[in-house]
This record gives structure tokens, sequence and C-alpha cells, in this order.
């Protein structure tokens, strides 16, 4: 009983602060992209399943799908903006920006939350996001 008290209120908060994911929630939640996905940890097979998938093998929260196929779940993820709310299991980020990289050669940590999608066959787009309130 006093567990599910705690699960409402924690969801509350979440709904106030405008963040559609709720506390232990595996969801993927870019409001003004419209993008509202499940996420599964797994690897290129997973992806190409149609998935967006948490890389656990890479640091912070990395997040990968496709954007051109296989579902294309990124499909909207170019027009990302500076300050847009992201929502990933039950925090909420603000996008910081975005690198692009070999698919050769991505770096190591980036941001607590990178979102990647393929640009081309060896270019790689990595949206970044902070906690939200957390500066760069």
């Amino acid at each position: 009983m006093v567990a599910d008290r705690a699960l409402a209120v924690v969801a509350l908060v979440l709904a106030l602060a405008g963040c559609t994911s709720r506390a232990g929630s595996t969801r993927l939640d870019y409001d003004r992209l419209g993008l509202h996905e499940q996420i599964v940890t797994g690897g290129q097979a997973q992806i190409d399943e149609g998935y967006v998938v948490r890389i656990a093998s890479l640091p912070g929260v990395w997040l990968a799908g496709h954007r051109t196929s296989h579902g294309a779940v990124f499909a909207r993820l170019v027009e990302f903006r500076v300050g847009d709310r992201v929502c990933a299991f039950e925090h909420c980020y603000a996008v910081t920006g975005a690198k692009i990289v070999s698919r050769l050669r991505l770096p190591g940590y980036v941001a607590p939350l990178v979102l990647q999608t393929s640009l081309s066959a060896d270019v790689e787009l990595l949206v970044t996001a902070q906690p939200e309130g957390v500066m760069p």
C-alpha cells in the first residue's frame, strides 16, 4: 500500500513536470518529435528489429535506433532542438546539442543521455542531453 502511494506520488510529480514517462517505465518519450517508444536492452539485432535499444556496453544512458529503415523509430531525430525535453526511464533530460561522428570511432562518455542514429553508412548522429536543471 505504501509502495503504491509512493509510485503514485512519483508519477504525479513527473506528470506535473510535463514528463510523460513514469517511474519504472522503460519508455523513451520525446514529445515534440512525437516519439514514444519502448526501450529494450540489446545490440544491433534488436535495433534491426525496430526497437529503441539501450546499449549497455556504452557509457551513460545510450539509446540507439534506425532513422530510415527497420521501423525508423528515430526518423525525426534530426529535427532535435537544444532545450527539448526527453524522458527515458524515470528521468527527464534537456537536449544540449549533437555530435556527428564516424561509426568506426564512437567516442567514450559523451553525456548522461545519448540518442544515436545513422546519417549514412559511416556517419552517426549523437544527440546529447543532461538531466533537467544541470548545466553541461
